[in-house]
């Protein structure tokens, strides 16, 4: 069964069960006829991937002049065909006949409701000729009643883009639509931040180091004017990309590429210290500078509730060692015989990044893990005062190279599965073990504590516990 080429982006679900399609008889008399109606390609470039009527799809037929009444009959789509759901008898009246896609029931006097949250590609068609008992066949020539608008969103391959969003003055979300006149009006208030236009998302390419996102979004069109972009990612990152729209015509068709040229995985910018890497401005894990983010056992990459010996990625899941200087315990990462499973050794003191790094993993290779020699750069190359953001202590850092600074939240450490020194000490990783000791990685430890005082020092943490990561990049 052939198609008809109209484009459909959301499928109307409306069964009529008093549809009639039995064939019509022979016996009508000279005067009276049945009005039979066909549709014709629509010339406009709105449709965006489904482009045709489906047998089913619910269209109301309007009519002007009928019986000197308004009257709005639904009809469902059959091949090339539009079959009513209730007969109209034509006489030697003449008829304007119209259309309007979806079916709109409670539609008054040719008046029609827009929606551009639906993302419905509202069509209406218009037959040309007056329709009479004569001339009993309306062929209708469809157009499309919105502007389409498709955003070409470019960004580091790693995390999906999860929320588009639209705000501005030229941003509508309801208006009406006057088919007598081919008018709209009725405009809702515009989109602001608040009342923001959500855009539903479409298909993603991702290639290693770069992923592309198109959306395609049918817009109310109406004056011209600014609008503002939100993206967010589903790692937090938000972007607002500000963009002119043209005065937008029905059945319009405009193009947007976007790049986003910075890193989108970390849920907030880098900071430049001048030193031989930029240091994120957050924890991993973390929204904002001054939250904890997540803990992380050293060579593993996601968080858990308990961080003990038992649980250990790389052990062999002892409780406890017998022997603390000869546990026979580790499965990877090993320098001694003594403390391998079985002896086992392989001499790794450098984690695996993309196997065992939780920043390298989740960020594709953009951030990682800091060495202990960019540990201690920051510490030698930076002023560090102990302060309180937002309700939680750390070490403001501030490099004496160029005065940029990061704040490092005293996050405390997970031992077994409970929180320990959170708001006096803080344990962050760095991507080496101790040769000499593998039960330790080196790690940058800092505290403010009544009794001990104040320091901060790359040193030896134990392996299992769960310490904070603060990635570097490039």
């Amino acid at each position: 069964m052939r198609k008809i080429y109209i484009y459909l982006s959301l499928l109307v679900a409306v069964v009529f069960s008093s549809c009639n399609n039995e064939a019509e008889t022979d016996d009508y008399s000279s005067n009276v006829a049945k009005l039979k109606v066909e549709v014709q390609n629509p010339t406009t470039r709105a449709a965006i991937d489904n482009q045709y009527f489906t047998s089913g799809d619910s269209v109301g037929i309007i009519l002007s002049g009928y019986n000197d009444v308004y009257k709005n009959v639904p009809s469902v789509a059959d091949s090339w065909s539009l079959i009513l759901c209730d007969d109209v008898i034509l006489t030697s009246q003449r008829t304007e006949v119209k259309a309007f896609y979806p079916y709109q029931r409670d539609s008054i006097h040719s008046i029609f409701e827009l929606n551009a949250e639906s993302q419905t590609n509202y069509l209406y068609g218009i037959c040309k000729e007056e329709i009479y008992n004569r001339n009993p066949t309306a062929v209708l020539d469809f157009k499309h009643i919105m502007a389409r608008v498709r955003f070409e969103i470019t960004y580091k391959s790693s995390v999906e883009l999860e929320k588009l969003q639209l705000v501005g003055d030229s941003i509508y979300k309801e208006a009406k639509f006057n088919l007598e006149d081919g008018t709209i009006n009725n405009l809702s208030t515009p989109a602001t931040a608040e009342n923001c236009l959500d855009v539903p998302l479409g298909d993603s390419y991702h290639g290693y180091y770069q992923a592309k996102k198109t959306v395609d979004v049918l817009l109310i069109p109406f004056a011209i004017g600014d609008a503002q972009l939100h993206l967010r990612f589903t790692n937090g990152r938000e972007f607002d990309i500000d963009i002119t729209l043209p005065e937008f015509e029905q059945g319009s068709y405009y193009k947007y590429p976007i790049t986003i040229r910075e890193d989108p995985y970390n849920s907030k910018n880098y900071v430049d210290l001048g030193l031989s890497v930029k240091w994120a401005e957050c924890n991993l894990g973390a929204v904002n500078p001054e939250d904890p983010g997540d803990y992380f056992a050293w060579g593993e990459v996601t968080s858990k509730e308990d961080y003990g010996s038992a649980t250990y990625k790389w052990g062999n899941g002892s409780a406890s060692f017998a022997d603390f200087d000869n546990p026979g315990f580790y499965t990877k990462y090993n320098t001694k015989p003594s403390f391998g499973n079985e002896g086992y050794v392989d001499y790794k003191t450098d984690l695996d990044k993309s196997e065992d790094d939780p920043a390298y993993i989740a960020y594709r290779g953009y951030w990682r893990l800091p060495t202990p020699e960019e540990a201690q750069e920051l510490v030698d190359n930076c002023k560090w005062t102990w302060t309180e953001r937002e309700g939680k202590y750390g070490f403001l850092v501030e490099s004496n190279v160029n005065g940029n600074s990061i704040f490092l939240p005293a996050a405390g450490t997970m031992v077994g599965n409970s929180l320990y020194a959170n708001g006096t000490y803080g344990f962050y990783s760095t991507s080496k073990l101790n040769a000499d000791n593998p039960h330790y990685a080196f790690e940058l430890t800092f505290y403010n504590t009544e009794w001990g005082g104040m320091a901060y020092v790359v040193g030896n943490g134990m392996r299992y516990y769960g310490r904070s990561i603060r990635p570097v990049a490039k």
